[in-house]
């Protein structure tokens, strides 16, 4: 809903607030690719350097 209302043009962010573990965040950012996120904030624990690390592999364009 947020992308239709905003349109295609504007960047758009989502905050997932360290919710998701490592396999779930991979999950969410593929799913939400479809609407042109142009950043997912906090996908996991922020200490998580390994689980960062292997979500951007993950979903690396």
């Amino acid at each position: 809903m947020a992308r239709s209302v905003i349109g295609p043009d504007i960047r758009m962010a989502v905050d997932a607030n360290q919710r998701w573990d490592v396999d779930e965040a991979i999950r969410w950012t593929k799913a939400l690719a479809a609407f042109d996120p142009y950043w997912i904030e906090e996908p996991t624990s922020p200490d998580d350097i390994l689980g960062h690390a292997a979500i951007r592999r993950a979903v690396a364009p």
